[in-house]
């Protein structure tokens, strides 16, 4: 352990087994006979250090009081909370970056945990430890502790609720809760939120339009949380709500010129939806999924924005593996973690949306050449009247020779035809 033969280890006094700084500490501890544990950092013979538990305890031997110290190496179980306090780090980051609401809660109903958007939102800054009932004292607060325990019993729930923010105002969330396993405890219950009120007023807009054209207009939303955790009980949380999302994620970075890189991580949404691997899409760069003109034109200009606002919400037409064109609507999110310059993108496939307003557009544009049509044929019919009225003038002309008779005759039923045909 510390690189000396036994000969030179029983010549070395106490201290001289740990770093200078450390010593007074430990000879203070040695003279007081402190018997509880406590750490300080070891000296080898080589230089090098490393992090130690020491106990000590004064016992007699051979009729002298002795102190006799175990020191045990704890490099290993450092490194395990360094690992563990890295992943919390990461998973609090992540979430506080999180364009919508998640929250953990026990098997009970209490709130464990609410992200930065939970509390500058929604005020959530005191439920940690809170019933749904205790927040929300009526039908409402009733309402959200049966939906959770719907959630716990089947596994999963995806719902649409009213909830009010910090200002008194409310918003429509569409919120998925999903139970969280636990080998030998209780499970946990997760969810996340979206705000999804301008949504449900365009989707309104939509629908209204669809009616007066006798047409319905499906929209299919959803939507996604990217998460993952780096260790233990965070990362089994982060890895949930990451991949029970119903929209793909991608997840990648900048390089240390600021130039895109390549993907770094998707969710399992993402494999399903473009019908590339996990592995297929580490080695792809976002440009990979859209044809390059319209990466030059729409998404490159889009990205650079993101990288300068650090939000952006912008139309795109990304290709499947198979080549199959999707309309999206890509919602990037751009941050630091963990001294890296990342890039969040929420993909939402709003081809059947597309499919709708098209059908909408041309509806309007044929209603708009039927009465452009019919205001033509109205002031024809006016024209043709116009030359009857002449013609049945010059009928009434004496002496009118008998040829141009029968010749106005004849362009009179011309022109009854012509009326009669528009």
């Amino acid at each position: 352990m510390f690189g000396y033969t036994t000969e030179e280890a029983l010549t070395r006094y106490g201290t001289d087994w740990i770093v200078p700084e450390d010593r007074q500490m430990v000879m203070d501890n040695m003279l007081s006979g402190t018997e509880k544990p406590y750490e300080a950092t070891a000296l080898r013979k080589d230089g090098t250090t490393f992090p130690c538990m020491l106990q000590g305890r004064m016992m007699q031997y051979k009729n002298k009081v002795v102190r006799v110290t175990s020191l045990t190496d704890i490099t290993e179980r450092k490194l395990s909370e360094y690992a563990l306090a890295e992943s919390e780090s990461m998973f609090s980051q992540f979430m506080d970056y999180m364009p919508g609401g998640a929250f953990l809660k026990d098997h009970d109903g209490r709130l464990i945990y609410t992200n930065k958007y939970m509390i500058d939102v929604l005020g959530a800054k005191d439920w940690l430890g809170k019933l749904m009932v205790d927040l929300f004292p009526n039908e409402f607060g009733e309402h959200l502790t049966n939906d959770d325990k719907d959630s716990l019993a089947k596994g999963y729930l995806r719902i649409e609720e009213s909830v009010p923010d910090v200002n008194g105002e409310y918003h429509i969330y569409e919120t998925q809760k999903f139970r969280i396993d636990r080998q030998g405890k209780e499970p946990l219950l997760g969810g996340i939120s979206l705000d999804v009120t301008e949504r449900k007023i365009a989707e309104q807009v939509i629908l209204q339009a669809k009616e007066d054209l006798a047409k319905q207009v499906e929209i299919r939303t959803s939507e996604l949380r990217h998460a993952k955790e780096a260790a233990e009980k965070n990362e089994e949380k982060f890895k949930d709500i990451f991949n029970l999302g119903n929209d793909p994620m991608f997840v990648s970075q900048l390089d240390k010129d600021g130039n895109f890189s390549v993907l770094i991580d998707v969710n399992e949404i993402a494999c399903e939806k473009y019908g590339y691997t996990r592995a297929e899409f580490f080695n792809m760069h976002p440009s990979d999924l859209v044809d390059p003109v319209t990466f030059i034109n729409k998404d490159l200009p889009a990205l650079k924005e993101l990288i300068e606002k650090r939000k952006v919400t912008f139309e795109s037409i990304h290709l499947t593996k198979e080549g199959k064109e999707m309309n999206v609507e890509l919602s990037g999110r751009y941050f630091e973690l963990e001294g890296k310059n990342v890039l969040l993108y929420i993909i939402r496939d709003i081809t059947d949306r597309k499919k709708a307003e098209k059908a909408v557009i041309e509806s309007q544009r044929l209603m708009a050449i039927g009465e452009m049509a019919s205001s033509i044929a109205h002031d024809f019919n006016n024209s043709l009247q116009a030359m009857r009225g002449n013609i049945e003038v010059l009928k009434d002309i004496e002496k009118l020779p008998d040829s141009s008779v029968e010749y106005l005759q004849i362009i009179d039923g011309i022109i009854s035809d012509v009326a009669t045909r528009v």
